[in-house]
C-alpha cells in the first residue's frame, strides 16, 4: 500500500515537474511531455502520444458524423446538411442489404460517405 502510495506520489512529481517545462519552454514540447506523463502506468508506456493527434483540426466539413436515420425514420435535417436526397439515402441503404428503412435503428454518415449502421 505504501509502495504504491509513493509510486503515485513519484507520478503526480512529474506531472508538475512537466507542467513547470511547460511555462518555460514551448508549449507543444510541454504539452507532448504532460500527456506522455499522465498516459504512463508504473513504468508501461500505455500509448505513445504523436504530434499529429495534437493538432488535429475537426472543423472541416465532414469530419462529424451526422444523423440520417433516427429510430427508422429519415432525419430530413442530417439529409440537408449533407445536400443528399431521400432517394439517394434508400439507394445506398439498399447497397447495404436493407430492404426498408424501418430495420434500421440509426445511421449516420461522416467524411467521404462512410456510413454507420446499426440495425434493429
Amino acid at each position: 500500500m505504501v509502495s504504491r502510495l509513493l509510486s503515485l506520489s513519484v507520478q503526480a512529481t512529474q506531472i508538475v515537474v512537466v507542467i513547470i517545462k511547460v511555462i518555460k519552454g514551448s508549449l507543444l514540447y510541454g504539452t507532448l511531455l504532460v500527456m506522455r506523463t499522465i498516459r504512463k502506468i508504473g513504468n508501461r508506456l500505455i500509448h505513445p502520444v504523436r504530434r499529429s493527434e495534437l493538432l488535429t483540426d475537426n472543423k472541416g466539413k465532414g469530419q462529424r458524423a451526422i444523423p440520417v436515420i433516427v429510430d427508422g425514420k429519415v432525419y430530413r435535417t442530417g439529409l440537408a446538411e449533407l445536400e443528399r436526397t431521400e432517394l439517394w439515402l434508400r439507394q445506398r441503404i439498399k447497397a447495404f442489404g436493407f430492404n426498408d428503412i424501418k430495420q434500421i435503428s440509426y445511421c449516420s454518415i461522416r467524411a467521404k460517405d462512410r456510413f454507420f449502421i446499426d440495425p434493429y
